[in-house]
């Protein structure tokens, strides 16, 4: 399982960030989202999060969630993120 750390704000700023991420994806079944070092995301970072886990979904990727702080995890739950990713 590969791991992809996210940092700072995401926003609709961070689509090469997310680019980058589905890229690193590929080349494994797996891959760990780590959000230990964001402080927070935007409506617009969700929306490329969730873009991004649909296409990974579609490429039979596995993915997990890590570290995201309470915040985050709520916002997660509320626009399900679960059904896209397993939330550690």
């Amino acid at each position: 399982m590969s791991t992809y750390q996210f940092k700072g704000v995401l926003s609709a700023e961070s689509q090469d960030e997310f680019r980058q991420m589905v890229e690193a994806a590929r080349s494994g079944s797996s891959i760990r989202l780590d959000f230990s070092r964001v402080d927070r995301i935007n409506s617009m970072g969700i929306a490329l999060l969730l873009k991004a886990l649909k296409e990974l979904k579609q490429a039979g990727k596995a993915v997990e969630i890590a570290g995201a702080n309470d915040m985050i995890q709520a916002s997660f739950k509320m626009m399900g993120i679960s059904s896209w990713a397993t939330l550690m």
